[in-house]
């Protein structure tokens, strides 16, 4: 009988199971949410970018998916200001920002490389 992991996002069974890689998530959840997006909730900090509908840009380095939305989080400095949600929305917010899915078009990872 096979293994089955737990799919991260919403803990349906996947369709696999191996302990070496990261988690898989489920067929619904790999069709609702970019690899890249996924990515940086496991791979974090690292350098993170999106874009929105409006056109806006968000630099992040890490991510927490939570249903119809994603908290994205920016760099610790250390002083309660996130510069990356500082320019995005004009408030510094330590606690990182709430976007909600159906407004991401794109996701990259390492947007200037490695």
């Amino acid at each position: 009988m096979p293994e089955y992991q737990l799919c991260p996002v919403c803990n349906v069974e996947t369709d696999s199971y191996d302990p070496d890689a990261y988690p898989k998530l489920c067929f619904p959840c790999q069709q609702r949410y970019p690899p890249a997006l996924f990515k940086a909730t496991i791979d974090r900090p690292f350098d993170y970018a999106l874009g929105l509908r409006d056109g806006r840009v968000i630099r992040f380095e890490g991510a927490v998916i939570h249903g119809d939305f994603v908290t994205l989080y920016g760099p610790d400095t250390g002083n309660d200001e996130n510069p990356i949600d500082k320019a995005f929305c004009g408030f510094p917010c330590p606690r990182g920002i709430d976007i909600r899915c159906d407004e991401i078009i794109w996701v990259a990872d390492a947007p200037e490389g490695s």
